[in-house]
């Protein structure tokens, strides 16, 4: 080591006494069960290099320890699982991570499970030491040492015992909830609290936990296993957070009105609370200042576990507010969670210039149903009126069933002028095509500087009961007629010359 310090030592050939030496630490025996960090650069979200050994131990301080393959660690942030991995056959494991504060999670079959807090920096080695459950012919473990789940929603835990005893062997076991907010914790065997286990032979038990509480974090439960002289205690990590699935949906079918200045909007909103939970809720109004809202229940809003509520939704638009469109945002806030912002349109009109009708068809707001056959001709007669103190000059368009012919009678080139006070009209004309059935729509469209106006038809088109009759049914009917008519004269003739008698 004291050539490495001296001067006449290359560049090249310090990197490779550098290089050996970095590959000989490498090298070297593990310190098991502590950890070296190398780096300890903090960047954020800067990925970092976590790697180790697992290691077993058959007695708690024994100096002795040997590699567990298969043994799997869980890096748990926030409630999250961050990254896992699995140790191979000679218990070395690695994994990707970010900086922070994690519970470490180590699991193996036959040893107990070991959680721990861990504050990451920078790349580190991490070894861990588990101690082997004491063996007496029974090894009972845990298929899933963690879990996931929200407030409110049960989660399962399966627990294998394997029997290798020469007898046949009962098991009895107890569920114990962690010592945080314990009040809260709940646990029940849906497939009974004993199982009976064949010698030579492995049996599954299924437990559920549930946690009630407000709470969010990593917990640790524990399993029972009794029979006999056997007694066992085997954690498993509950780590309890929002799942992904779980959401507050806020949403509306109709999210648009049209008012005038002093009437109040009416809309419907719908939430969807998809939490195994019922959920308090306060809704959060944002609103122009001035205007009113409310769901006639104040801001107050109750959405029960699982289930989609409505509820109605009010908004007042003040006099004198101008012209325009305007947005009313809400959202769903309780203790422990928010909803999606919904957006609601009004559109606020002034005084409209015009007013426009289709006529004679015993509408009340002017747009009628009307009933058709195929082949039928139909006119859509249109009325304007002129609220204003100025001429005004339209543009009319039509769109009539699905493209079919029409035109415009009364308006040249599609043009109307209405003078104050008074009304114009005109007549769309067209013609449903054969063969044609079903319901269909014409629109009728009027267009000024500033108002733009949609009239709406309804068409039902309705296939023909009877054909048109052809021209020798028509023949028919006039030679019948004409010979009913001679009958007839005859007959008279008749009753004349008997009164003549």
């Amino acid at each position: 080591m004291k050539a490495h310090k001296k001067n006449y030592v290359g560049g090249a050939f310090r990197g490779a006494i550098a290089l050996t030496i970095l590959i000989l630490y490498s090298m070297m025996p593990y310190s098991f069960g502590q950890s070296t960090t190398i780096d300890s650069g903090s960047d954020g979200d800067r990925p970092i290099y976590v790697e180790g050994y697992i290691t077993g131990t058959d007695a708690a301080r024994s100096d002795t320890s040997y590699p567990v393959p298969g043994a799997v660690i869980y890096f748990i942030r926030s409630q999250q699982i961050v990254n896992q991995s699995r140790s191979n056959a000679i218990g070395y494991y690695s994994v990707v991570i970010t900086p922070g504060t994690y519970s470490v999670v180590t699991a193996a079959t036959g040893f107990q499970t070991l959680m721990t807090e861990e504050e990451f920096r920078g790349t580190r080695t991490l070894n861990r030491l588990l101690t082997k459950v004491p063996y007496n012919g029974l090894v009972p473990y845990v298929v899933n040492p963690v879990v996931e789940t929200s407030p409110g929603r049960p989660v399962a835990v399966t627990v294998c015992v394997e029997n290798s005893q020469l007898t046949d062997q009962y098991v009895a076991f107890t569920l114990q909830s962690p010592e945080a907010d314990y009040k809260n914790w709940y646990g029940w065997c849906p497939d009974g609290e004993m199982i009976g286990i064949r010698s030579g032979d492995k049996k599954e038990a299924t437990f559920m936990f549930q946690y009630n509480g407000d709470r969010r974090g990593a917990y640790v439960c524990y399993v029972l296993v009794t029979g006999g002289p056997f007694y066992a205690r085997i954690p498993v990590v509950v780590i309890v957070k929002d799942l992904p699935y779980e959401t507050l949906d806020l949403y509306t079918n109709y999210p648009e009105r049209t008012v005038k200045a002093g009437d109040t909007a009416h809309f419907v909103f719908s939430v969807n609370n998809r939490y195994k939970r019922d959920k308090p809720l306060q809704l959060d109004i944002e609103k122009p200042a001035g205007w009113g809202a409310t769901t006639g229940n104040g801001t107050a809003f109750y959405a029960a576990e699982s289930q989609i509520a409505s509820s109605d939704f009010w908004v007042y638009v003040p006099g004198g507010t101008a012209p325009g469109h305007y947005t009313v945002n809400l959202t769903l806030k309780g203790q422990d969670t928010t909803s999606n912002k919904l957006t609601l349109r009004i559109n606020v009109e002034g005084s409209p210039l015009y007013e426009a009708i289709i006529k004679g068809y015993k509408s009340v707001d002017g747009c009628p149903s009307i009933n058709l056959s195929e082949g039928d001709a139909f006119d859509l007669p249109v009325r304007v009126y002129n609220d204003g103190d100025f001429p005004l000059e339209l543009m009319a368009t039509a769109e009539v069933g699905d493209n079919w012919a029409y035109y415009m009678s009364g308006a040249p080139w599609g043009k109307i002028k209405v003078e104050p006070g008074s009304a114009s009209e005109f007549v769309v004309r067209a013609r449903v095509p054969n063969g044609t059935t079903g319901n269909y729509t014409a629109k009728i469209y009027l267009e000024c500087e500033s108002q733009d106006t949609t009239l709406i038809a309804q068409l039902r088109v309705l296939p023909r009961s009877e054909p048109p009759l052809k021209a020798g049914s028509i023949e028919g009917l006039l030679l019948a007629a004409g010979t009913a008519g001679v009958i007839i004269t005859a007959l008279v003739a008749t009753a004349r010359k008997r009164r003549g008698r």
